[in-house]
């Protein structure tokens, strides 16, 4: 990597790390909003999350061909230009007394057509600032950086609405994507790129079902995309029943449930540092199925927290959950991109997150209707053993018998 690209890939990592942990400061904030100053119910809480998470079913596959036709880098400026309006006005609602159910699901969806179109740009973007053989390190880094962000903003969001509301974790959220349109701004894409998307002109397709065609017909990227849409089901599940079941079942504060919710993100950011140790280890391919098997089935004892020493076993569950799964995501993604075509690597990373996305909102709603019929505890049993199953899309899958991911 040279020094012009180095400093490209250092200002995406600084303001997207910024903005990463606003961001989760709000997804602390947000159930307090529903819970605390909305009056939420379980299924309330359910639809709210569903909602937040449609866009990802519902515009993903055309996001890959904006992604592909736009630009990634423009399209991320404006998504994000749009999250720091919503933020700012979901912040102005709430401090003005305003806010209602109904307006923030409206709120919460518009952000989550912002997200999606993020989303789908930002891997797209990376290879084009990130040589090829840096690939898995810059992944890593990243993905490192966000579970950094989910570690620091639980406890950040109960700080912030303990002390100032949840208008101010909003307020904090806007500003974030503030200093993340100034370093993509800053950004200047190597002028290589552009003889990468004139040679690779020619692939790019109109059809949006282009993409998934690609994966599809590829066995490795068929099983990720699968493992990863069954296992956000559950994993939306925990985390939307979670935080009820930590807040109103067991009367936990806070404070502590922030502390719970950053001690399992801080798995990830652990997967993300040893990412490499693993794969030269056990090999890339290996690793990618064995983390989502074997190194999974510590999530079992979530639903097994309790008041004294058992608190931890929600932080322990989660973080296993979050190692493993980001070992695994960070080798799956580091093939997606080297496999692609350059013209179609918007509508491939569409279509793989249209199937992982797209299952999000079943996961929000299931777990509403099953805390709401059968109580939240029997609810996390559900999520946690779906969870650990969900590996098994890799077990059978032709990583089984490799050593090593194919190159591209």
């Amino acid at each position: 990597m040279d020094a012009h690209r180095d400093r490209d890939f250092w200002l995406l990592w600084a303001g997207q790390g910024l903005s990463m942990v606003g961001s989760e400061v709000v997804i602390m904030a947000a159930p307090f909003v529903a819970v605390i100053v909305l009056h939420a119910s379980a299924l309330q809480i359910g639809i709210l999350s569903a909602v937040q998470t449609l866009a990802f079913l519902l515009i993903t596959l055309p996001a890959g061909i904006v992604v592909d036709r736009v630009g990634a880098r423009r399209t991320m400026w404006w998504a994000n230009l749009a999250r720091t309006g919503l933020a700012g006005t979901t912040a102005l609602l709430l401090a003005s007394r305003h806010l209602t159910f109904g307006t923030f699901v409206i709120l919460t969806a518009v952000a989550g057509c912002s997200a999606v179109l993020f989303e789908v740009a930002y891997p797209t973007f990376v290879p084009q600032i990130v040589d090829a053989k840096r690939l898995t390190g810059a992944n890593s880094r990243l993905t490192g950086t966000q579970s950094m962000a989910q570690v620091l903003g639980p406890p950040s969001g109960g700080a912030l609405v303990g002390a100032v509301g949840p208008a101010g974790a909003f307020l904090v959220d806007s500003l974030s994507f503030v200093v993340s349109l100034i370093t993509l701004g800053l950004i200047r894409k190597p002028q290589c790129d552009n003889r990468i998307e004139k040679s690779t002109a020619g692939v790019r397709s109109r059809s949006v079902v282009a993409g998934m065609t690609f994966v599809w017909r590829d066995r490795i990227l068929r099983a990720g995309m699968l493992w990863s849409g069954c296992a956000n089901i559950f994993v939306v599940m925990v985390e939307t029943m979670g935080v009820l079941f930590l807040l109103h079942e067991l009367r936990f504060s806070a404070a502590v449930v922030g502390a719970l919710l950053a001690a399992g993100a801080a798995g990830g950011v652990v997967g993300a540092v040893l990412v490499r140790r693993v794969n030269r280890l056990l090999g890339s391919g290996r690793a990618t199925w064995l983390m989502m098997t074997a190194f999974s089935l510590p999530g079992l004892v979530i639903p097994l927290t309790g008041h004294g020493p058992r608190a931890v076993l929600f932080g322990i569950g989660s973080a296993s959950w979050a190692m493993s799964a980001t070992i695994t995501s960070v080798n799956l993604l580091t093939y997606r991109q080297g496999v692609a075509p350059g013209g179609m690597l918007g509508q491939v990373n569409a279509a793989v997150r249209w199937v992982t996305w797209g299952t999000l909102p079943a996961g929000g709603v299931l777990g509403g209707l099953l805390a709401s019929r059968v109580g939240v505890r029997k609810t996390l049993w559900v999520a946690v053993v779906g969870g650990c199953c969900s590996g098994l899309w890799l077990l059978f899958s032709p990583l089984r018998t490799m050593r090593e991911l194919p190159a591209s």
